[in-house]
C-alpha cells in the first residue's frame, strides 16, 4: 500500500511535472503507463465511485474519478457529468 501510494501521488506526478517541463511525451507516457500498472488507490473517494457501479481498475482510473470528483462533483455539477446525468437518470 505504501509503495503504491508513492508510485501514484510522488513518482508518477513528478515524471510527468518533468515530460512538461522538458516538453518530452516519452516521460509523460512513462508517468501514464506507472499508473496503468498500479493497483487502484482505496480510499472514500473510490469507495463512493464503487457504490455508484464505477470500479477503478488500476490507479490510473482511481486518479480520474479522484479528479472527476473535485472537479465536478464537490461542485455539484452533476449535469455537465456523463455519470452524474446517469445516476439522476438524465
Amino acid at each position: 500500500i505504501i509503495i503504491n501510494g508513492f508510485l501514484i501521488n510522488v513518482l508518477s506526478p513528478i515524471i510527468y511535472h518533468k515530460g512538461i517541463e522538458e516538453n518530452r511525451l516519452d516521460l509523460k507516457i512513462k508517468a501514464i503507463q506507472i499508473l496503468k500498472n498500479t493497483n487502484p488507490e482505496s480510499n472514500r473517494f473510490t469507495r463512493i465511485w464503487e457504490e455508484l457501479g464505477v470500479k477503478p481498475q488500476n490507479a490510473y482510473d482511481s486518479q480520474g474519478l479522484l479528479e472527476i470528483y473535485q472537479q465536478l462533483c464537490t461542485r455539484k455539477d452533476c449535469l455537465n457529468c456523463l455519470i452524474g446525468k446517469n445516476v439522476l437518470k438524465l
